[in-house]
């Protein structure tokens, strides 16, 4: 086996190091150090300088931080960790190989000349001179992805080098490929309390030895800020399933923050659509039953470094690892999907008191929504037939059986399998993004939903729904609307040519939903498909649809306002046409 040792800062290059280290993970004969580490700049200098001898390849990554400094008895010079472990690679005369950030598009609140550290970027810039000056470099690395296809490059030339018959050097590069946008690379998110991490840790091991990818994250149940639930989103949604540890200890945490933790269970349940709850005694277990969540699992006496576990939780294990684990070979793509329907609560309130409608839009809005309500017959529409406790239960069409989410899994099984050109081999996996993360706390989770408009996504609309005074609000306020990056349908609860009903829908989407009508009516945007009223026309877009959006995922796009900060720093006028030259994939100002 080769050891890799890879260096970095740790802030700044969260993403980076993680793009790296799955791409490293998918080389034969390849191990590598660091990862496990505990998450921060301030690493256990003497362990990792050891490390580092020990290493067979020393892969240093360099941006625009030059680290922490370690108050130690052998650094009387006051370098950093980073450079520290880089002079150790020289010192034993370790393979080195060396990756600098580009200097356009980086963010500047990531860089010390911004926060004032390393006094104030002349570090870092003296050492970046220094590794541009000894090492022939490439093309400078702008985003996760493209740091992950150098260094795989990188690696694989050295092994077909050094190490001869040791791998098949074009088919290991064709196997590197750096992860796409949203690609799902984790097998599992592991979040557990500070008190659990003796056991996170053994079954952390014990998964690692099944070949299931782990990350391990002690903060994600305590998500309280719209950072801390980026944070999440960043990780859960690079995963197939979740896992949660609970004890006696650290179940009575829990409880004391029932509502948020609730939360943070909701959105792991919803992005991977496979969450177990592992709790280590029969008490936690019997407990957790009270939480409105499913696929709680027993681990009481189990000892991960003694022996697998028994029973259901096995089970579980086991089909995730040969359904996505390193030897099933796939690959497969997040999807995010939001559905925008009432539930059978709201459908009631709005029955109950159509008044509603007028005090929140209007004599004319409410004049349109009791017509409709005629035109099709009241009662009709809203019926438990039609909407139930979740938005997803909502029965698209009159006479048809079959809710939302199982028509959607239904056109994605089907897509996997025929395959169309656009999905490339890989594999498509619904994410889905509740309606109700906006709805009941947008504040923390609107950034997320802000990147989704922009980066790709799918919402499904109920236009009936929209008579609903907070769910046209927020969807109108959420930026979905907007953005030609979001697959956007409308379904519609009557027949669109059937004239009087669907004219008076049609001047309430042209209305509420100008921009949308325009890439509809105007601009015959395929991504856009407004009123359909019946299964196959629904299924048709679908099916034309989620392949296409699969192919478009972006990154995000630049931050304006950093670009704005940046032009007027460096005495630029902050026109529009900046942003071209500023803007990388993977780590947009």
């Amino acid at each position: 086996m080769i050891s890799i040792y890879i260096s970095s800062t740790y802030k700044d290059l969260i993403e980076h190091r993680k793009a790296v280290i799955q791409t490293l993970h998918k080389m034969k004969k390849i191990t590598v150090s660091m990862e496990d580490y505990t998450a921060s700049d301030e690493r256990p200098l003497d362990k990792c300088l050891n490390d580092v001898a020990r290493c067979d390849i020393y892969i240093g990554i360099f941006a625009f931080r030059y680290g922490f400094v370690p108050d130690h008895k052998d650094n009387p010079n006051k370098l950093s960790i980073t450079e520290l472990e880089y002079r150790k690679a020289l010192e034993c005369e370790k393979p080195c190989l060396i990756f600098i950030a580009d200097e356009i598009g980086w963010p500047m609140t990531s860089s010390d000349s911004y926060t004032g550290d390393g006094d104030r970027g002349a570090k870092i810039k003296e050492l970046r001179k220094e590794l541009n000056d000894r090492w022939s470099q490439g093309t400078p690395f702008k985003s996760p992805e493209d740091l992950a296809a150098s260094v795989s490059i990188a690696v694989a030339n050295w092994l077909e080098k050094n190490q001869p018959g040791a791998t098949d050097a074009a088919a290991e590069r064709a196997a590197f490929t750096a992860p796409l946008p949203r690609e799902i690379t984790w097998d599992l998110f592991l979040a557990f309390s500070a008190v659990d991490a003796g056991f996170a840790d053994d079954l952390a091991d014990y998964l690692k030895s099944r070949k299931l990818r782990t990350i391990l994250d002690q903060r994600a149940l305590f998500a309280s800020t719209p950072d801390d639930f980026q944070r999440l989103e960043r990780s859960v949604r690079s995963c197939h399933a979740a896992a949660v540890l609970v004890s006696d200890t650290s179940l009575r945490q829990l409880a004391e923050r029932r509502k948020p933790v609730t939360r943070v269970f909701n959105i792991l349940e919803a992005r991977t659509e496979n969450l177990l709850v592992v709790c280590q005694s029969d008490e936690s277990a019997r407990k957790m039953t009270e939480w409105p969540l499913v696929g709680v699992e027993r681990a009481t006496g189990w000892h991960p470094r003694e022996a697998a576990p028994v029973g259901s939780l096995n089970d579980r294990l086991e089909s995730l690892r040969r359904l996505t684990g390193l030897d099933s070979g796939k690959r497969w793509i997040g999807l995010p999907i939001i559905v925008v329907a009432m539930t059978r609560q709201e459908a009631d309130e709005v029955e109950a008191n159509p008044l509603l409608v007028r005090d929140r839009f209007g004599q004319a809005a409410y004049q349109r929504f009791m017509d409709l309500r005629t035109a099709v017959g009241a009662g009709r529409i809203l019926t438990a037939n039609k909407y139930g406790a979740r938005r997803s239960d909502c029965r698209p069409f009159v006479g048809l059986d079959v809710n939302i989410e199982t028509l959607l899994k239904g056109i994605v099984e089907r897509i996997n399998d025929d395959q169309p050109y656009q999905l490339r081999g890989r594999l498509i996996k619904l994410q889905n993004y509740q309606f109700d993360e906006l709805l009941s706390y947008g504040d923390e989770l609107s950034p997320v939903f802000t990147q989704l408009s922009s980066t790709g996504c799918v919402v499904i609309v109920d236009e009936y729904s929209l008579f609903h005074p907070e769910i046209q609000e927020t969807l109108v306020s959420s930026g979905l609307l907007v953005n030609d990056q979001v697959a956007l349908v409308t379904l519609s609860p009557t027949n669109p040519y059937s004239a009087a009903p669907f004219d008076m829908l049609e001047s309430e989407l042209r209305r509420r939903m100008a921009a949308a009508f325009n890439r509809f009516a105007s601009g015959f945007d395929p991504q856009c498909e407004l009123s359909v009223c019946d299964e196959k026309r629904l299924k048709r877009w679908l099916n034309a649809s989620l392949p296409y959006t699969i192919q478009t995922l972006r990154n995000p796009k630049p931050n304006r306002q950093n670009i704005s900060q940046f032009a007027r720093e460096q005495g630029i006028d902050p026109q529009p046409k900046i942003a071209p030259v500023l803007f990388t994939e993977g780590g947009p100002l």
